[in-house]
């Protein structure tokens, strides 16, 4: 039977002054990349598929070459757009993600609503 895994990328290196869209991984985030190929390897996933962003990518292409699949990526997977905000800690940003989903009408922050993207 197929299944859809859902994986969301590992921990970026957030970079002052980068759009979040363009951060790669961070070093954590690729060695926790790695650590997730033995937890998926039993699904025997065919391909990954992958937004564009560099850390989602790269999470991809760890899982792929270590599981001997391929990766294609889909311009339609970005996340949205916050290209406009500045780096958060995390509680400030989990706390906003909650909100952005809670109104996903209403736009919150970044360019769009949840809704649009």
């Amino acid at each position: 039977m197929r299944q859809l895994i859902l994986i969301k990328h590992a921990a970026p290196l957030k970079i002052d002054g980068v759009s979040s869209h363009a951060w790669p991984l961070s070093e954590e985030g690729r060695e926790k990349s790695r650590q997730l190929v033995d937890r998926i390897r039993s699904f025997e996933p065919a391909i990954f598929v992958s937004s564009d962003e560099p850390k989602a990518k790269e999470t991809a292409d760890i899982l792929a070459e270590n599981l001997g699949t391929l990766v294609r990526t889909e311009a339609r997977l970005a996340e949205q757009d916050r290209s406009d905000v500045p780096i958060m800690d995390t509680r400030e940003y989990i706390s906003t993600m909650a909100l952005v989903f809670s109104r996903p009408r209403e736009h919150v922050i970044g360019t769009e609503t949840a809704a649009d993207a």
